[in-house]
């Protein structure tokens, strides 16, 4: 990817944001928690870190690990989630108790197991780190050998062919590596750098990237080869190096390790002789000196701003844009002003002046350049911005309204709830319309939007009318209160509001839950027992179907249902399965090819009907995964430790419905084991009464079981 992408990629800017650390870091909305993590440290807001550890959801447990570092508490160590007893381990390192670090050492997880092999790695009694050198992981063997100073096998799995296993090795061997690896490494990167690397190995997962790294670190480590430094060698590296764009790209990430300043500048005068040099290929030469200086300018490096000097007047935008992304903001400001939009986007992004970027938005015309300004204006949330952001919010281009409505979220003007509502009533595009109603869901702007939308209902231009019913639509779906009747008229929408308003708000944190079924959609499986005892079941799951596909359609748009029979061995077939659909007539055909029949002994076949829902259901990657088991009767006794596996093993929540009660002859011997299917499978067990408590026992347990009063309470149950 050239620096010209990379620059255009970042500047989208996408529409989120919260009032305060605290609401992002520890609300119900996993969306907003890293930023919430890094406001916090950047205010050095430690108590809220270390609540945010204690009674955190587990993303927030994470992230509250990684802000805290070398305070992160203790107790994280024994978090009953992997990832955050893995970012424990990491922040503390050798400052974790060494007694934590031996129970840590026969930890289920391989990451963690490897990391507790390097924070070993400073302990007198080197007992528990030989036992993990003999670990089944070859992760975990790595990571102690590196922390033992045990280089053989790591020397010789970085000459694997495969990158799988010579990467790692190879970064090992630079963070931790001694002479003789450093030597082994610059012989290699120098053969490699002779030996002109193929062009179309840079992108690939190869071992020329991670040995120019390894060997970068080892010169930042000021590690010593051959009686001289590795900083020494890669300056000889940087200044004999080959004029070729893979040479110059491997030696960028080299210098970019090492962080020497020397060797950054041989490595600029080489690249900047090579394309000199070049006769018919400036266009690459010019890509290649690009790419050394984004390797080398990822993160700010001040001490070589001098040494770019030379190529902040290149002809060439992307390598003018590179040295910008390295200047200090100061600096960067001299550039807002520059021919190229690549070249603004960058120092916009940059820069921490509001009122010169503001200035930049009275003249400029480009689109990326004008969404690197609302990035910033988004950052500094200072409202000297209003001039350059209401600018934007008229501008031609979809795309740059559609940032400036993600910017209004962090910028506190007085009347930020009226601009959201009149771009929600009169932008043409339906996509910055939907930014607008987000916005004003996320700031319960509903109080100054709904009155304005639904006096919108009066306008004569039926395109007015047209969008006001859509923002309303849009709105009251974000409320969680959507009329299932669609209110068009003002009058109408006047007595729903009157209605809405005065209720109780929903809780933040159903509505976030809700906010990321929506993005995520839904997968819904039922497994019903199809036996002779179970026919009131099937006819009242057919007759209710369609209902509930309706409801859970309306607040999640994007959700899909599939059915699953189950009998017996001995019965005329064991499972059969509906396609997964959002269309209740293909659930009810299927159903109504389904007759309740057979059974008649005490178990039936649970674990088939649920391998069935696991295996054979096309899930979506990121869906919400949800299966449903109807049944009356329990599964066989021999089948129980194989169905403990696989509900185990599932990546979704499995609740289970005893009917026991309701069907026609059934047995009450169910209900224990549905309570032990859905304590493997994360979800509840539940009995069913009556038929006319299934809608709503479906609903509750597809949209979440622990927002049952909020459920219920939104449809009406």
């Amino acid at each position: 990817m050239s620096v010209a992408q990379i620059v255009l990629l970042a500047g989208l800017l996408a529409p989120d944001g919260a009032p305060d650390a605290e609401r992002m870091l520890l609300g119900a909305s996993p969306f907003f928690r890293h930023e919430g993590m890094e406001r916090a440290q950047a205010d050095q807001d430690w108590e809220l870190l270390r609540r945010a550890a204690a009674k955190g959801p587990w993303d927030a447990r994470r992230l509250a690990a990684i802000g805290l570092g070398p305070r992160t508490p203790h107790a994280l160590l024994r978090d009953p989630v992997a990832s955050v007893r893995l970012a424990a381990v990491e922040a503390l390192d050798n400052g974790a108790p060494e007694f934590e670090l031996r129970r840590l050492a026969s930890d289920k997880d391989d990451a963690v197991r490897a990391a507790v092999a390097w924070a070993l790695r400073t302990t007198r009694q080197r007992t528990g780190l030989r036992a993990l050198s003999r670990d089944p992981s070859p992760a975990v063997r790595r990571a102690a050998s590196a922390a033992l100073g045990d280089f053989t096998r790591l020397r010789r799995d970085a000459q694997s062919e495969d990158p799988g296993v010579a990467v790692p090795a190879l970064l090992w061997l630079g963070r931790a590596g001694g002479s003789t690896e450093a030597g082994l490494l610059i012989r290699r990167l120098r053969k490699v750098l002779r030996a002109k690397v193929r062009p179309r190995d840079i992108g690939k997962p190869t071992t020329v990237i991670p040995l120019a790294r390894a060997v970068g670190h080892m010169a930042r480590r000021g590690v010593n080869a051959a009686g001289r430094s590795v900083a020494g060698m890669l300056r000889k590296l940087a200044a004999e190096a080959p004029a070729t764009l893979p040479a110059w790209l491997v030696l960028g990430e080299a210098v970019a390790a090492a962080r020497d300043e020397q060797a950054a500048r041989l490595a600029l005068a080489g690249a900047l002789q090579g394309r000199d040099q070049a006769v018919a290929a400036d266009i690459v030469a010019n890509a290649a000196l690009a790419g050394l200086l984004f390797a080398m300018t990822r993160r700010p490096w001040p001490e070589i701003e001098d040494a770019l000097k030379p190529y902040l007047t290149h002809k060439h935008p992307a390598v003018r844009a590179a040295g910008v992304r390295a200047l200090s903001p100061a600096k960067a400001k001299a550039f807002l002003f520059d021919a190229h939009p690549f070249v603004r986007a960058v120092a916009c992004r940059r820069c921490d002046d509001i009122a010169a970027v503001v200035k930049l938005t009275i003249v400029e015309r480009d689109p990326n350049v004008l969404k690197a300004a609302s990035a910033l204006f988004a950052r500094k949330a200072d409202p000297a911005c209003e001039a350059g952001l209401g600018r934007q919010l008229t501008d031609g281009d979809v795309s740059v309204r559609r940032a400036a409505v993600g910017a209004l979220l962090r910028i506190p003007f007085k009347d930020r709830l009226e601009r959201l509502t009149k771009v929600g009533l009169t932008d043409e595009a339906v996509s910055v319309r939907r930014a607008a109603a987000a916005a004003l869901d996320f700031l319960d702007g509903d109080m100054v939007a709904f009155p304005a939308a639904i006096r919108a209902l009066r306008a004569e231009e039926p395109a007015a009318r047209t969008r006001a019913i859509g923002l309303l639509h849009l709105l009251s779906a974000a409320r969680l209160g959507y009329d299932p009747e669609k209110p068009g008229t003002a009058e109408a929408w006047e007595q729903w509001w009157q209605k809405r308003s005065a209720r109780k708000r929903p809780k933040d944190g159903f509505r976030y839950h809700v906010e990321d079924l929506r993005r995520r959609g839904i997968d819904l499986v039922l497994v019903l027992d199809a036996t002779g005892s179970m026919e009131p079941i099937l006819q009242g799951t057919k007759a209710r179907l369609r209902a509930v596909v309706a409801r859970l359609r309306r607040i999640v748009p994007n959700t899909r249902v599939r059915v699953v029979a189950y009998r017996d061995r001995r019965d005329h077939f064991v499972t059969l399965g509906s396609p997964l659909t959002h269309d209740p007539e293909v659930l009810e055909g299927f159903l109504s090819c389904i007759p309740a029949y057979g059974g008649g002994d005490r178990e039936e076949a649970v674990l088939a009907g649920l391998r069935n829902a696991f295996v054979k259901t096309p899930w979506r990657d990121s869906s919400h995964r949800v299966v449903v088991l109807f049944g009356d009767a329990p599964p066989h006794a021999s089948d129980e430790a194989l169905l403990k596996a696989i509900v185990k093993e599932f990546s979704g929540q499995v609740s289970a419905v005893d009917v026991a009660g309701y069907a026609r002859g059934g047995t009450q011997q169910a209900l224990q084991k549905y309570k032990d299917i859905a304590k493997w499978g994360r979800g509840i067990a539940i009995t069913l009464a009556n038929e006319d408590d299934l809608l709503k026992k479906l609903l509750v347990l597809t949209l979440g079981p622990r927002f049952r009063t909020e459920v219920e309470a939104l449809f009406g149950l």
